[in-house]
């Protein structure tokens, strides 16, 4: 009985920790979620928190994700960034937040959604051209699919896919096979080393297998698995491949010369 009685009151004990911490988490979550804005109170920001504090309220009022912005402090604060150069660092993410928006609402019917911004921005962070951007923020689809095709041109841009190729191709399966989306990257990463190919030819072959072969990501994925369809159309019966083709060495199959024809 003193065994039990002492497993219980443990039992008790831990529970009530559990529901202590619990609370405590959905507390301090709630009031991040409240107001995502907000800069954090460290007094390291002192010397800038003025300068920092319009930068955020410029951002929100302009429609813009500002707690991107407060994002980047709070990193430059965990980092021991000093606060001058956090200070430069939030004013060029807003300033590219704002580009970001700007390109969208000249390729967009309405305001574009901060979700769509944000992501933007990321993608410019990384180095993907404003230029490669733009034909798929025009993009008849919903903000959302938008969104999901700009974080796959900026994973594959980021794995040193070339950005305006890879922009065009995913655009096309945004438009298309929108629900492939997800399995884009997947899908390039196995033909380029199973097919031991370039990275830029991976993208060629299945974006020609894509516009030929019904539409459907998985389906091209599949063909250009082939062992017959290589990068740049070279399959079996491709042009150039035969031994009828211009350039051809005249071998046969059994390394002799072929005879000219009468």
């Amino acid at each position: 009985m003193t065994l039990r009685r002492t497993l219980s009151k443990g039992h008790r004990e831990n529970m009530a920790f559990r529901l202590a911490f619990l609370c405590a988490f959905l507390f301090a979550a709630s009031a991040a979620a409240a107001d995502p804005g907000t800069l954090p109170a460290d007094p390291r920001l002192s010397p800038v928190r003025v300068e920092l504090e319009k930068t955020v309220s410029s951002a929100a009022r302009d429609g813009l994700p500002a707690e991107m912005i407060v994002s980047k402090v709070r990193e430059g604060l965990a980092k021991g960034v000093p606060p001058e150069v956090i200070r430069d660092v939030a004013a060029r993410l807003a300033q590219n937040l704002s580009a970001s928006a700007t390109m969208l609402r000249s390729q967009r019917a309405g305001a574009p959604a901060p979700s769509l911004v944000r992501v933007v921005a990321e993608a410019r962070m990384v180095g993907v051209e404003t230029e490669s951007l733009a034909p798929l923020a025009a993009s008849h689809e919903p903000d959302a699919v938008v969104a999901r095709a700009v974080e796959v041109v900026t994973d594959l841009t980021m794995r040193g896919y070339p950005a305006r190729p890879s922009a065009s191709l995913v655009r096309e399966i945004a438009e298309r096979d929108a629900a492939s989306l997800g399995r884009v990257v997947a899908g390039l990463e196995a033909i380029r080393t199973e097919q031991t190919v370039s990275r830029a030819d991976a993208l060629e072959a299945l974006g020609r297998n894509f516009r030929s072969h019904g539409a459907s990501l998985d389906t091209a994925v599949s063909r250009s698995l082939e062992s017959g369809d290589r990068a740049g159309g070279a399959g079996a019966d491709s042009p150039g491949k035969s031994a009828e083709a211009p350039g051809h060495t005249g071998l046969t199959g059994s390394g002799k010369p072929k005879k000219p024809k009468k």
